[in-house]
């Protein structure tokens, strides 16, 4: 059996474990599925990493070092990593992650239906996700999220009175750096898929802890405003926002500097950006 990429399907049921149920999602080197975990009885997201069978050995020890590292993750805003193994589907492999699934609907979706954030909004949003930032780059190795976007921002379903952005019902997914170690650096699909939301130092091959800060800022800017984020005009690397959202003056600047191109004028740490929009929201 084989999809219409010409790749073969995974079986039924994988590791005498998981019982694939539908598809989540599809991009070129990816499929993401849901199952039930038989052993805990309870549903799970697969997703499959595709690359060729001669993937240099050094990348696949990259991905399951990187795997080990998900794996330890504890944090109740980040879904549980909880399993990882290689199977064939010929004529390419997968490495499969699987993680805890949580009924939400991403950001991108809740974008889709013409809704945008008011400031509020995106200030309760800013600041939870800051807090898992904060969680990540403290570690003792710090973890890079790399790949912050509204499809990988989720929003389970709210409790009554709550708005959009809290704590209790944002989640944050799909670290980058699984498909970094898959993906070949020069390969264009990586670059396409993630350019809107990619500070230059990462779109260089050096991500650095601020790059996190510059696509939670894109992000933000991206759930403010209808217009495609490709419209907004730019001057020298720098995103011109602020004619397309009804924001405050203060919080614009805020924006500003979380995405500013230069890392020497961005936000250097999440303390430093979350302090700022603290006392901004203390005003």
């Amino acid at each position: 059996m084989t999809d219409t990429a010409g790749k073969s399907s995974p079986p039924r049921v994988l590791q005498n474990r998981y019982e694939l149920r539908n598809q989540l999602g599809k991009r070129e080197e990816q499929r993401t599925l849901l199952a039930l975990d038989r052993q805990t009885k309870t549903p799970v997201v697969l997703k499959f990493l595709l690359f060729p069978p001669e993937l240099p050995a050094d990348r696949l020890e990259k991905l399951e070092k990187t795997s080990t590292t998900l794996k330890a993750l504890f944090h109740p805003a980040i879904p549980t990593y909880l399993d990882s193994f290689v199977i064939d589907l010929p004529p390419v492999k997968a490495f499969v992650v699987v993680q805890e699934y949580v009924e939400a609907q991403s950001l991108k979706e809740y974008l889709k239906t013409g809704q945008i954030l008011t400031e509020s909004e995106a200030r309760n949003m800013a600041r939870n996700i800051l807090d898992i930032l904060a969680y990540l780059h403290g570690l003792p190795t710090p973890v890079i999220h790399s790949n912050i976007k509204s499809s990988n921002v989720l929003l389970a379903k709210p409790r009554e009175g709550t708005t959009v952005g809290r704590g209790d019902r944002l989640f944050l997914t799909d670290f980058g750096a699984l498909q970094a170690a898959v993906t070949p650096d020069d390969s264009t699909s990586r670059i396409t898929n993630n350019f809107i939301h990619m500070p230059p130092e990462q779109f260089a091959g050096r991500p650095l802890l601020a790059s996190d800060l510059y696509a939670l800022g894109m992000t933000l800017i991206d759930s403010l405003t209808t217009v495609s984020m490709m419209e907004l005009p730019r001057r020298k690397q720098r995103i011109l926002f602020e004619e397309a959202m009804n924001v405050s003056p203060g919080f614009a600047d805020w924006l500003k500097r979380i995405t500013e191109p230069d890392t020497a004028f961005r936000f250097p740490s999440v303390q430093v950006a979350l302090d700022a929009l603290e006392k901004l929201m203390a005003q």
